[in-house]
């Protein structure tokens, strides 16, 4: 069953009882600062099913229910309000700006993360996110979010040694990317690499960051 992942069920079980762990510990520390832009759980426990021994304690997260995210409500027809475009990037800024404050960083900003609840837009899903005061699941990863948003560095095999100062980074460029999307659909790594020469495509390329990394500053001077 667990095969095709190269993993046992032990240690799938670990890592979920670790990721549970630390989003429920995450949520508790953001609660405690005060964090009001970014979408934590509200409530967890366990929950006890009868005739599902020896597994009948089952741990769950309590979160408020988003009335979708930012994708359902953007559009790009060019009818889009840009005050409610630009009170939602200042949202996630300010969410970011929280985070960061009591040393976290979220890795894995994008449309499907920024949740909305009625008029009020906030960042969500913590899950790949590190923090310097409590252990989690994603510590020792060079990137722990969704790759079709990662930094053109990242994507080139690039990793600044200082893992702190690299988060920080990572979550500006995110943010960055967010601004992108907004206004054009796209992704700031999706524009980057569609004008990037084919001798540099991800598929093929074998080379090192400093063979790509003036041709990437190039693509970026189109937009």
């Amino acid at each position: 069953m667990f095969g095709s992942t190269g993993k046992s069920i032990v240690d799938v079980m670990s890592y979920m009882s670790e990721a549970f762990r630390y989003e429920r510990d995450l949520s508790l520390y953001c609660k405690e600062k005060y964090v009001t832009k970014v979408s934590v759980a509200k409530d967890s426990g366990e929950l006890r099913l009868a005739g599902y021994e020896p597994i009948a304690d089952v741990p769950y997260l309590i979160f408020d229910l988003a009335d979708g995210d930012i994708r359902d409500i953007i559009s790009f027809n060019g009818k889009m309000d840009n005050i409610l475009l630009f009170k939602s990037l200042h949202s996630i800024a300010v969410g970011l700006k929280q985070l960061h404050t009591i040393k976290i960083k979220h890795n894995d900003l994008k449309p499907s993360n920024v949740l909305v609840f009625g008029e009020e837009h906030k960042v969500g899903d913590l899950g790949s996110s590190t923090c310097s005061t409590i252990s989690g699941p994603h510590d020792d990863e060079v990137f722990a979010g969704d790759w079709n948003y990662a930094p053109p560095e990242i994507l080139y095999n690039y990793v600044l040694p200082d893992q702190d100062k690299r988060a920080v980074l990572i979550d500006l460029y995110l943010v960055g990317s967010m601004f992108a999307f907004y206004f054009t659909g796209f992704s700031m790594s999706t524009m980057l690499l569609k004008n990037l020469p084919e001798q540099f495509n991800l598929k093929t390329w074998t080379g090192n960051f400093d063979q790509v990394k003036d041709y990437l500053l190039e693509a970026f001077s189109l937009h």
